[in-house]
């Protein structure tokens, strides 16, 4: 096995881990979640037992339903209650951006949406960032 499919095959595990568990912390069945996010219940355990590698855009759906951060995957908690703090680099959020979009068209509609809510986002903190004028 190559050194891409090895790192692949342990970020699709890492991410798989993450939903799993998010979804027992939650307590709710695999068809109660396959259901939410329009998701064979058959073609979710097949994602979940690593049958199958899960889809960018079926992960996301997921992840977005359990209200989970899926960017890094690899990032895992040293215990179950501690919490992940993951930050995101601006300059190199747009590259993985377009990497989903080579990788999976489908999710251009989102991405977009996505995009137009980063930039307003980034607005608002740089208006936060600004010192505000004392010499009134």
């Amino acid at each position: 096995m190559d050194d891409i499919t090895e790192k692949s095959n342990e970020i699709n595990d890492a991410l798989v881990d993450r939903l799993i568990r998010a979804r027992k912390e939650k307590s709710l069945s695999r068809s109660a979640v396959a259901e939410a996010c329009n998701i064979p219940p058959s073609t979710l355990a097949d994602y979940e037992t690593k049958r199958q590698v899960f889809p960018m855009n079926r992960a996301i759906r997921v992840a977005i339903y359990l209200e989970v951060d899926i960017f890094n995957p690899l990032k895992q908690a040293t215990t179950e209650n501690e919490e992940v703090q993951i930050s995101i680099n601006p300059e190199n959020i747009q590259d993985f951006f377009m990497m989903l979009l080579k990788n999976d068209t489908s999710l251009k509609s989102e991405m977009t949406e996505l995009k137009s809510l980063m930039h307003e986002v980034l607005k608002e903190v740089k208006k936060e960032d600004t010192p505000e004028d004392s010499s009134e």
